[in-house]
């Protein structure tokens, strides 16, 4: 479970970097399975969007494959307080997904260690 730290720094990030986030998020997969994640971030990582969750809970990740979901493993202590700047390059490290019209003002695209 991502904690609640983790929930409110997304919710920061979202207002402050313009991005949209669902918390808790219900994916209806293509079989008409309902699996509830803690995080959505959307249009970053797929067109559909990024499942966050933590490292050590890395699950049905064949499911969110299968569904068109992208999906990132974190560490929650790197999340549970907002930075501006490192959200900024996690979110350039995964990809704007979205209309071009709609691209953040800050995004970079440019990936990690680059």
């Amino acid at each position: 479970m991502v904690s609640e730290k983790v929930i409110h720094s997304w919710k920061l990030a979202s207002k402050d970097l313009n991005i949209k986030i669902q918390s808790p998020f219900i994916l209806t997969t293509k079989n008409n399975k309902i699996v509830q994640f803690d995080l959505l971030v959307e249009k970053f990582g797929s067109k559909n969007g990024m499942i966050i969750f933590p490292f050590y809970k890395m699950h049905d990740i064949e499911l969110l494959m299968e569904n068109d979901y992208s999906y990132s493993g974190i560490f929650l202590r790197s999340y549970s307080t907002y930075n501006r700047q490192h959200f900024i390059d996690t979110l350039n490290d995964w990809g704007y997904f979205g209309d071009a019209a709609n691209t953040p003002d800050w995004y970079t695209g440019q990936p990690w260690g680059e």
